[in-house]
């Protein structure tokens, strides 16, 4: 008698169904998800557009929840890509003098008029 392999894993299936095809419900999902993994993303997407104030909402409450995570990989980032952010920052600095004046001129105002002179 020859031993039956998984179809999924390859793996042995000693103690299971004489009809059975994987060895676990794991290896079933896998080989499921991997054969409709576009009718899956796109049910997936779908989903994501009919309920965006849930994921936002769930977003908020994950950053809220993990702040640690977020600060540290923020780091991370900052620290990989300081060049590139620099650059970025002189480029729009450049192209948006007039705006960037215009609100450094609206703040200073707004400050004066708090705060009077003596």
């Amino acid at each position: 008698m020859t031993e039956r392999v998984c179809k999924w894993c390859g793996g042995g299936m000693v103690g299971k169904r004489s009809d059975a095809v994987f060895c676990s419900i794991k290896c079933y999902s896998a080989s499921y998800s991997s054969a409709n993994a576009e009718r899956l993303a796109e049910y997936g997407r779908k989903y994501y557009q009919a309920n965006p104030d849930y994921f936002a909402e769930y977003g908020r409450k994950y950053y809220q929840a993990n702040p640690d995570y977020f600060a540290e990989r923020n780091r991370k980032y900052y620290q990989a890509n300081r060049e590139l952010i620099a650059e970025r920052n002189r480029k729009y600095r450049k192209a948006n003098r007039e705006q960037i004046a215009e609100k450094k001129r609206a703040k200073r105002a707004a400050l004066n008029a708090k705060d009077p002179a003596p």
